[in-house]
Formats: C-alpha cells, structure tokens, sequence
C-alpha cells in the first residue's frame, strides 16, 4: 500500500487537507503533518524513517526538501495565478492596498492581471527563510493595507498583530496532486521492477556483461565478468576499464557510431576472452560502452557440439568445390558459374541426368556461401509419398493427423532456418504442395500442418531435376509463377558420356581410393580402357563409380565380364523379337517437333501454322500424346 505525506506549515490548510482525504487517512495510505519553518528537513526525514514512499509540498515548503536528497519522491503541489487571484479578491473586500509575499519559485506577475485585481498590490519575493524574516520585518503596514502569502509567512513574523490573509489552493488541485504522487510511485514501482529484472537477467546470462563510463570507470559488472576475471563487482567499480581488462583500447572506442560494433580478442588470466564493444545510450548527455566478454574455449565448444548435433541429424554438407574431379572443359566451367553463384543470394536450378552430381554441385555452393555454418537438409521429392511430403516439408503440431507424434515435429524448412534447403526430383512436386512452397519463398514463413500460426524463416532454395522445369510448365504440371521464383540461377551438368576425357581419369581416381593407391599408379589394359570408353553411361559418374569398386572386387578372376554390363555401345542388341512400329515412331517424331517448337517460345497458332493443321487438331494431338504418357 502506498503511502504519502502532505507537509504543511499553516494549521488552516493541515484542517483542510484531512477533511478532504479522510478516507485515505483512516486506510492509512495519507499522513497530514504541520510541519516547523525551521524543522523542514528533519521531520520529513522521520517520516521517511516511519515508511513514507512520498511527499507532498507547496510553495517554500517543497522547495527546502527538493534541494536536499531524501530518496523519495517529493511531489510539488502548483500554487497557481487563479489560487493567487482569488486571495487578493478576498483581501479586496476590506482592503485597499496588498503586500503580496511570494516565495520566488512561484511565478505570478501582477501586471498582467490588472484587469481582474481590484486592489493596489505591491509584490515581493525571498528565498529561504533568513530572508523571509528580514522581509517581514522590513514591511510596512497600516490599517488599509493587508499582507497575503503563503501559510509559512504568519508563523515567521514576530508582529503578531499583522493582518494576513493566506493563499489557498483549490480542492481540485490538492486531488490532483494526491493522484499525481499514486502514479509516480506506481511508475517507480514498475522502474525498480524493471530494474530488478535487468539485474537479475544480466547476473544469470553466461556472458559477461560491464558497462564502462566515458571516464573509463567501471560503472556495472556482471557476475560472470568476475568469474570470467577473478575480480569482484565491488572491487571492479572502483577501478578502470584498464586496470581490469590490459590493453583495451578505451580512447578509440569512445568514438564509435552508435550503430558500429567492435569485436577484440584479449587474454586475461591465461583465459583467451571475446570482448564485443558497441555504445550504450544509459545517459542522453554523453556515451557509455557496454562490453559483453565471452569465453573463446566455451565458444568453441559449444560450435562443436552444435556442429556435432547438426551432423547426427544429417543437416551438413559434407562436399567441397575442391572434392570435385574433372578434366572436362565443360564442367569445369560449371564449377566456375557455381563458385561465382554461390557468393549470391538466390535460388539456384541445378539440372542434370541422374548420377551426374547435382547433390555434390548443391552441398559446394552451401559450403562455399556465407550460410556454411547453418544446417543443409536434403529432400528427394520422389521418394517421399505426396501424404507425407508436406508434412515432412512443412512439420506438424500435436495430433494434425492420425499417426502424428503427439509434440510434433519440425519440417525440412525450420531444420534449415539460416542454411540451405536442397529439393532433387524437384519436377516430382505435386501441384497443391507447390503453392505451398511459393508461399515460403515469398512470404519468409512457414506453417506447420494443423497450425494456426506462422514460424518466420531464412533459407536459400537450390532445386534440381533431369528435366528442364519448362517443360514441366508448358505440360502444365508445374506452375509458372514458383518457377520463375526457383530459377535465378541456373546450372546444367553435362553427362559422363559428353565428358570422355573423364572416364579414365574418374575411374582411376575412385579405384585408387578403393586400392590405397596414387592414380597414376592404377595400370588398365588397353581393351579395358577401349571398354569403359565405349560402354554408354546412362548411370554416369555413379555407375563409374561402382564399376571400379566391382573392378576392385573381381579383377584377381582375369575376366571382365562381371565388371561392365552386357549390352555396352558396339554390341548388337538386335534380336529376332524386335520389332518397329514406324507408325508410333512418326507419332514420336512428330510429339518432338512439337515439344521443340513450344521449347523456342513459340505460340501453339504459331505451332499449328508451321504444321499446316488447325489449332483445333494441334490441341487434339496434344491431348492425344499426353494420354499416351499416362498410359
């Protein structure tokens, strides 16, 4: 409960004070004290003493106790003109001259109120007591004139028989002052707590925390700044910024920005410390640093256990720039683009057939970018039912559907959240899922299935397919618009069998891997090496790989045969069951030549016009080879 003094020195207005407040005086929340001229300081001392959180003054009154610290708030009740005017008008009815005796902190100048003073009035004005006796002793008066002040001026005066009429002030103004003390002390009340809270979160974070005065004193010092130093709060503050941290350089420091921030590293203690700088607007009228000191071990060791708990869940890139061998022109030209791509942001199309290391290309550019430290999740759209996909992309809340773990779980594009979503098989991505995913892209926020609410994220996109995702959007199984959005950059990976200066030279390289070799020391026969350049590739770098592991696994046996396949380049594959329908394959040809034409932006008026048929029967063919597809 709050409580709040009134301290007055004229006994009419203590009378006056109780009367309107005498239910907070019998609840105990306002004490009404007449308090001596002379005794001021003293006695509201006791009352703070006695539990007063505040205290209410007038005139000479309050200005004594706001020159002195009591530690709580002292609240002036405002004589104002009006109050003043109605005093003289009083005086006015048996009077003909005033002295009116104001102490100078009260602004009213009788001038300007000529018009609504219907008496001689002369003003004086003191400052301290000393000086109000002197001025009353000085004052003459006789029997038309009045003296009118304030209620500390008739106890001062040693002519007791002097005419005095005291100035009062409104009900209104003295409620007011009341309601004004409450939500001061409220307002400190929450300040303190705020305080507190400050204290306590700045004494319970693992970072030290010290704030530093322009005149290099220490003026706050966390518990972990001394445990971090070995010098106590107490002992900190008296010193400065040098004494306890050598070397920091306090001068240049003081001459930031505030928006700049300055990073250091000291050793203290044989302790290496991580010391951030940024400035610390405590005071509007000059700068303070605030210094957040941070163990470099403790960090260390908290980046590898992230690092660790990441590569448990399987969220790191594992691949390289550097990991990738190539002798082909060509693709070196793609690990070019990639390294240039990569120090961008933007998503990033990667195609390619299957095995030709797109996964690879996807992991290098996360590595090689400024999200390298964040998580890199892959998802194979093909491999994951289209009833799991979203949630796998998306997660889910507790109990969305039949099955769901009961805490949920978090989709593929919270666990990137500051890293890289990798989607293969991008073209796989049913219909209603990617609106979805153009949402995430667009919006920077995701909603988990069952949801009502949306988790903000930052994710680079890199998708990747066999087929170029035009010719899905022509087909109309991918819309227009997340295309657009997924291919700011784009990157086409030759296959192996376009790259021949590559066979030998990967071959070797894996097979030394597998033999614990150098590669130039792998020695093939010149029929084998005439083998693995004429077979077809259709597996590419992956089925390269595997062959020389089976190359590793059978070469002892002095045959071939369970090495490559059967049917490479060169070999008949001709049988007496083969058989060729030429009108299917007219049907195929002619599918081609418009699926090429559609590809070189052509309209299908433009495409009927070249064929010489009807757009009507260019609609109906397509129709046709689509429904051919599906079966």
């Amino acid at each position: 409960m709050d409580k709040i003094a009134f301290l007055e020195a004229n006994i009419n207005i203590v009378e006056r004070t109780e009367s309107l407040l005498a239910e907070q005086i019998k609840t105990g929340e306002v004490i009404v004290h007449q308090v001596g001229v002379r005794t001021i300081e003293k006695e509201a001392r006791e009352l703070v003493k006695a539990g007063v959180q505040a205290i209410i003054a007038r005139g000479g009154t309050y200005q004594d106790l706001a020159e002195v610290d009591l530690g709580i708030p002292v609240i002036r009740m405002v004589i104002s003109a009006s109050d003043i005017l109605l005093a003289l008008n009083h005086a006015a009815r048996r009077y003909k001259k005033v002295k009116l005796v104001l102490h100078e902190s009260i602004v009213f100048e009788p001038q300007e109120y000529n018009q609504l003073i219907p008496i001689e009035v002369e003003r004086y004005r003191y400052r301290g007591i000393v000086m109000l006796e002197e001025l009353l002793d000085s004052l003459e008066l006789d029997e038309d004139t009045v003296l009118v002040g304030s209620g500390a001026i008739k106890e001062l005066s040693s002519r007791k028989y002097m005419d005095f009429i005291n100035v009062l002030v409104q009900d209104s103004t003295f409620l007011q002052t009341y309601y004004q003390a409450k939500q001061i002390l409220e307002q400190t009340r929450q300040e303190v707590q705020r305080v507190r809270l400050l204290e306590s979160i700045l004494y319970s974070v693992n970072d030290g925390v010290a704030i530093i005065g322009m005149d290099g004193k220490i003026l706050h010092f966390n518990r972990r700044c001394e445990e971090l130093t070995g010098i106590s709060e107490g002992e900190a503050q008296r010193k400065e910024v040098k004494e306890v941290l050598p070397g920091y350089p306090l001068a240049s420091y003081l001459q930031m920005n505030r928006e700049d921030s300055k990073e250091l590293i000291m050793e203290i203690r044989n302790r290496k410390l991580a010391v951030s700088t940024s400035l610390f607007p405590l005071e509007p009228s000059g700068k303070q640093l605030i210094l957040t000191i941070q163990d470099v071990t403790r960090l260390q060791k908290m980046e590898q256990n992230i690092r660790y708990i990441l590569a448990k869940k399987g969220l790191t890139a594992e691949y390289h720039f550097n990991d990738i061998k190539t002798r082909d022109e060509r693709m070196k030209k793609v690990i070019d683009q990639a390294r240039k791509i990569s120090r961008f942001p933007g998503s990033v199309l990667i195609y390619g057939e299957s095995g030709t290391g797109k996964e690879l290309i996807a992991q290098s550019i996360h590595n090689e970018s400024d999200r390298s430290a964040g998580p890199f999740v892959a998802v194979n759209c093909a491999a994951i039912s289209e009833s799991l996909l979203e949630s796998e992309l998306f997660g889910y809340v507790g109990g969305a559907f039949t099955g769901a773990r009961k805490e949920g779980k978090a989709g593929m594009f919270e666990l990137a959240h500051k890293g890289t979503v990798f989607l293969d098989e991008i073209n796989s991505m049913p219909l209603n899922l990617q609106a979805k995913l153009l949402r995430v892209i667009e919006q920077r926020e995701v909603m988990r299935v069952g949801s009502d609410y949306v988790i903000p994220l930052d994710v680079r996109i890199i998708a990747a397919g066999n087929r170029k995702l035009s010719m899905n959007v022509q087909e109309g199984a991918f819309r227009h618009d997340l295309y657009f959005r997924l291919n700011t950059f784009e990157l086409t990976i030759p296959p192996l069998n376009e790259r021949s200066g590559d066979i030998l030279y990967l071959f070797r390289e894996f097979l030394a891997e597998y033999e614990e070799k150098t590669p130039t020391a792998i020695q093939l026969t010149p029929e084998f090496e005439n083998q693995l350049l004429g077979y077809n590739w259709l597996g590419n770098v992956r089925e390269l790989r595997n062959t020389a592991l089976r190359y590793h696994v059978y070469q002892g046996d002095n045959s071939n045969q369970e090495i490559l396949p059967k049917s490479p380049v060169g070999v008949s594959v001709v049988t007496e069951d083969l058989k060729i329908d030429l009108k299917e394959l007219n049907k195929t040809v002619e599918e081609l030549v418009i699926q090429s034409m559609l590809e070189q932006n052509m309209t299908k008026t433009d495409v009927a016009k070249a064929l010489g048929i009807s757009r009507q029967a260019l609609f109906k063919k397509m129709n046709q080879d689509s429904a051919m597809q599906r079966k």
